[in-house]
């Protein structure tokens, strides 16, 4: 039987319509005002990153639109998002063989795909059609170049996640995926008749909820 690697638990990622719009809900959610991040080529999208320890971050994302639309479907379903609302949509864990937790990944999560920017260096699951596993409510899944972790470059707003919490109609079956490859007391997955993700962060003006 094969060993499973582990999977931890790396970023939280809201979507949104509008750079703008999601950098406004973090601040109304959280009081924090998120740092500007940068732009992905690839995906012709941009984004803000908030730092919530050595090894985890917060990532507000949309369509960038100044760049060219790419010859593929965008990441996180930004495709689809349209004129809904910001909200915390996907989480993405990390792992350190990509091609090897995705044997272990339910059916469609993606194809490894090498992805960079400036000297950050990563591979990234990445569907056909842009969608995210269960609706986001399975993760993402990354593995970094070896060295420090990119949230050790962003700016320390002094935030630390608290918790994450999970909802969806399925919760069983992501459970059982996630079975041997990811074990975090911070992060609960529970039944619920939709998706839902949120976050308790603890912040300089307290504990906060994102959702």
């Amino acid at each position: 039987m094969q060993t499973k690697p582990k999977l931890i638990l790396d970023h939280l990622t809201v979507t949104a319509a509008t750079l703008e719009e999601g950098v406004d809900h973090v601040r109304t959610c959280l009081n924090i005002d998120i740092p500007a991040g940068g732009k992905h080529e690839y995906m012709s999208t941009h984004n803000h990153l908030l730092r919530l320890g050595d090894t985890a971050f917060l990532e507000v994302i949309a369509v960038d639109p100044n760049a060219k639309k790419p010859d593929h479907p965008r990441w996180f379903a930004l495709d689809e998002k349209g004129d809904e609302a910001p909200k915390l949509a996907s989480w993405v864990a990390a792992t350190k063989d990509i091609e090897k937790s995705l044997m272990f990944a339910p059916e469609g999560a993606g194809q490894p795909t090498k992805l960079s920017r400036g000297e950050i260096f990563w591979h990234m699951s990445i569907t056909d059609d842009g969608s995210m596993p269960y609706g986001g409510a399975y993760p993402t899944l990354i593995m970094w170049q070896e060295g420090p972790h990119a949230a050790t470059r962003m700016e320390d707003k002094n935030c630390t996640l608290k918790s994450f919490s999970i909802a969806h109609p399925k919760a069983d079956e992501i459970k059982t995926f996630l079975d041997g490859q990811f074990d975090d007391e911070k992060v609960s997955i529970s039944q619920g008749s939709e998706i839902n993700l949120s976050a308790e962060i603890n912040t300089p003006s307290g504990v906060k909820i994102l959702s």
